[in-house]
């Protein structure tokens, strides 16, 4: 622990943190919802894939995130590059869901 001793965390790797911890929040919701939502009648699930691809521009320019963002976007593509056209259908006949909520 000797190296350690005299080092101080500055403010720059504090907001680093502090915005990766955002990032893992926001994955781990997201992850929640897919799990409790993915179903054929679920409009939500579109909304939720529509975010997190924002998620991923967001963090993959960061040169802090920018490996981690890499990682996290193969594993979401693995799993979610195919939705089902029925996610759609049901987007678009809910009628609490418009074209504003994608934003």
């Amino acid at each position: 622990m000797k190296q350690y001793d005299n080092y101080i965390i500055n403010s720059a790797e504090i907001d680093t943190c502090e915005k990766l911890c955002n990032a893992l929040i926001y994955f781990n919701n997201a992850t929640e919802t897919f799990i409790h939502v993915y179903k054929s009648t679920s409009s939500q699930f579109i909304r939720e894939v529509v975010n997190f691809t924002g998620f991923f521009s967001n963090f993959q320019n960061a040169d802090y995130a920018s490996d981690f963002a890499s990682f996290m976007k193969e594993k979401f593509l693995k799993y979610y590059s195919h939705i089902p056209h029925i996610y759609g259908i049901a987007f678009v006949l809910d009628p609490r869901f418009r074209f504003g909520s994608l934003e």
